[in-house]
């Protein structure tokens, strides 16, 4: 089964289309979406994370948030964070 292209946006002007590379789903249900890709996005390459919502003709999704991380640095502040806290959360 082939993946389901993501809900960006889409352009014939490349300068202001999304370029997805690769992405991976990390949950889906049938009402919200939530994704992590490597894209090409007004020229440059960027990691986003996405969330989407079903919209109701049960047809569209609509992008509820997106965060970009543009610099390595950005990152590791993130991965920092994150691991000193993962021991936080439930099993």
């Amino acid at each position: 089964m082939s993946k389901e292209e993501l809900p960006v946006f889409k352009s014939d002007d490349p300068s202001i289309s999304v370029d997805v590379q690769e992405y991976e789903t990390i949950s889906r249900s049938s009402t919200w979406w939530s994704a992590i890709s490597l894209q090409i996005e007004r020229g440059r390459k960027r990691i986003s994370l996405y969330l989407w919502n079903k919209q109701n003709d049960g047809d569209n999704w609509k992008r509820i948030q997106k965060y970009n991380i543009r610099r390595r640095q950005d990152w590791e502040k993130i991965k920092t964070f994150v691991d000193a806290h993962l021991e936080d959360l439930a099993p």
